[in-house]
């Protein structure tokens, strides 16, 4: 955005619960910390969430009803260029009990972030790494990617793993890959794709493709997944399996003496 400019932009707010809401809705600041979008605490301000406004600040939703609100976002004439960050919150509060002085808040929010300046946004810039097979805890296979953010710029990277050349020319399609949060100017992260757990090992043709603001990337990698690790009994079962075994062990001995002590004394 230019300094002057402004642009609209509508949410959606949607009380799923039995009983009427009493919604507060508020922008607040937040920021890149290490790479990873982070709210600030409560209503704090910045930048962004001083020029951010709202049609309404209080919305009285009945059960399974949704109202839209319209966010405005105006940029001062002598703003600096540079990366905003905020978030629009909407919030429901209960009161506190009398007796424990203890409330509770829940909220959901979007996040926001612009680039100021007259030129536009600075131009995507990033880099593939190094592109690995793995599985999750649950024996799911997953292919990661490092991204390095090479550019002036936070980004939103999004993309697709394409896998060919299988066992027996199997093809497994395309898989959403992606990162959780933007990435901060001149730092890292790991986008993953959990796949289908019925997907043979490999080896595989991994096509991965990334993109952001208009800017892609492709890379190629033979990738072959670790074999299934099988899940042993947890100790305690195992123990309680032993002690029952060694117990019929010491029944059936016990009956095997008396039982010749009363051959003996025949």
């Amino acid at each position: 955005m230019a300094p002057g400019s402004r642009l609209s932009r509508q949410i959606e707010i949607s009380n799923t619960t039995h009983r009427v809401a009493d919604v507060t809705v508020y922008p607040a600041a937040a920021g890149l910390v290490d790479g990873t979008f982070s709210f600030a605490a409560g209503s704090t301000s910045n930048d962004l969430s001083h020029w951010t406004s709202l049609d309404s600040a209080n919305l009285a939703l009945a059960p399974g009803t949704t109202a839209r609100e319209v966010v405005t976002i105006t940029v001062p004439k002598s703003a600096p260029s540079g990366e905003r960050y905020a978030v629009v919150w909407a919030q429901v509060a209960t009161p506190s009990p009398a007796q424990s002085g203890v409330g509770l808040v829940n909220r959901v929010g979007i996040r926001m972030y612009i680039s100021v300046g007259a030129g536009g946004p600075p131009a995507a810039e990033f880099t593939i790494g190094q592109i690995t097979a793995s599985r999750a805890p649950d024996g799911d296979p997953v292919v990661s990617a490092e991204v390095h953010n090479v550019g002036r710029g936070a980004l939103d990277i999004t993309g697709n793993v394409v896998l060919t050349g299988g066992p027996g020319g199997l093809s497994a399609g395309s898989h959403a890959i992606a990162l959780a949060a933007p990435l901060s100017s001149r730092h890292s992260a790991t986008a993953h794709s959990e796949l289908s757990r019925q997907l043979p090992a490999g080896p595989w043709r991994v096509k991965l493709t990334l993109q952001s603001a208009g800017t892609r990337h492709s890379e190629v990698a033979t990738l072959k997944f670790p074999a299934q690790v099988m899940r042993a009994f947890p100790t305690s079962l195992a123990l309680g399996a032993l002690i029952v075994l060694l117990g019929g062990a010491f029944i059936v001995i016990s009956r095997q003496r008396k039982r010749f002590a009363r051959r003996d004394r025949h």
